[in-house]
């Protein structure tokens, strides 16, 4: 039996969110031709990128939530599942010895002591090129700049394109498990900033954020109790959700859960469905979006790029609720820090390959 061939040195991105683990990987040499010119090999119909690289998913890579161990534990998960892949779909022999740049965006990892524990530990399990640790928000800019370049144009797209030389800056938002927006910029003497709002973790803020969302919902539940009034019809449909007769059940549930924090997140998207005719709902999903309001135009003005600034966003709840973008966008105006674009990121771990792809050297 023909033995497969050795792929070349190879760029790994890794994503890890409060809720999965995404790990993609692609030839080292010119990852945006690569990706172009083989772009009909496609490997997950439900992705919104046809993109010939390997494609892994692993658990939660949040390390603040579930710790350092679970979150490494799932990242190499991740990782040994696109390399995977990415040799059924290639022919070529893949390993880890292969991997020439990574970079790895994790939430729950914006300190640098964080970043370095990580970094230690995966150098440990295996990761021996180049590596780059950061945050979850740093790479959103650079997916959102690929992702135009690889993409038909979409709704929310506007005049981003890789490598762009403009001097309008960035402001980022995730509003996904957590929440967070950040920004980059050049200050008077030339040298890079960066200013952040929100991301304090779901036990300070994280406003507007998946957690919050479904947090709140359950609280309304638990003050119809207390007022002794009848269920409402989101707590009827939460209670529905969960399996459960009554809101007294969902102590138990919550305390006993591993990982709450996910598995309040994921009520998320039911309350959202349900705010047409809710008025619980409404509210609750409308205060959301208020608190992506506060933290872009708190992060535009510190900034003082609020009458020029492009807008990217990433996260589940506006990847699947792309409307709540124009309300967004409608209170940016309300507030006069309106931006001249808006990209909705599909798929965030295209800017950690972007990062792996400039830790060799290129813009």
């Amino acid at each position: 039996m023909e033995s497969a061939r050795q792929s070349p040195s190879l760029l790994l991105g890794v994503d890890g969110g409060g809720t999965k683990t995404s790990a993609w990987i692609t030839p080292a040499a010119n990852p945006l031709r690569s990706l172009h010119a083989l772009s009909s090999h496609q490997q997950a119909p439900d992705l919104a990128l046809n993109l010939p690289v390997g494609r892994g998913i692993g658990g939660p890579g949040n390390p603040r939530s579930i710790g350092f161990d679970a979150a490494c534990e799932n990242i190499e998960t991740a990782v040994a599942d696109a390399l995977e892949r990415y040799q059924s779909q290639t022919g070529l022999n893949a390993s880890k010895d292969q991997l020439h740049a990574a970079c790895i965006g994790l939430a729950g990892a914006g300190r640098m002591e964080e970043q370095e524990i990580i970094a230690k530990r995966l150098r440990d399990r295996g990761l021996v090129g180049l590596l780059k640790v950061t945050d979850d928000i740093e790479p959103i800019r650079w997916a959102a700049q690929w992702e135009t370049a690889l993409e038909k144009p979409s709704p929310f797209a506007g005049d981003l394109a890789p490598n762009s030389r403009t001097p309008m800056p960035w402001v980022t938002l995730i509003a996904g498990t957590g929440s967070i927006a950040r920004c980059e910029f050049q200050d008077d003497a030339g040298l890079e900033q960066i200013v952040r709002a929100g991301g304090w973790g779901y036990l300070l803020g994280d406003e507007g954020s998946g957690y919050a969302i479904g947090l709140a919902a359950l609280q309304e539940a638990c003050k119809e109790v207390d007022a002794g009034v009848s269920p409402s019809p989101l707590t009827v449909s939460i209670l529905r959700r969960l399996g459960f007769d009554s809101v007294s059940q969902i102590v138990g549930w919550i305390y006993q859960t591993p990982v709450p924090r996910k598995a309040i997140a994921d009520l998320a998207p039911l309350v959202i469905q349900s705010r047409s005719d809710n008025a619980a709902a409404e509210c609750i999903v409308h205060r959301a979006v208020v608190g992506w309001s506060a933290m872009v135009t708190q992060v535009a003005k510190r900034t003082g790029v609020a009458d020029s600034y492009r807008l990217a966003v990433a996260g589940g709840i506006p990847n699947h609720f792309p409307k709540l973008i124009d309300e967004l966008a409608g209170l940016l105006k309300q507030s006069h820090t309106a931006p001249k674009s808006v990209h909705l990121v599909k798929n965030p771990v295209i800017g950690c390959l972007a990062l792996a792809h400039r830790l060799v050297g290129n813009p």
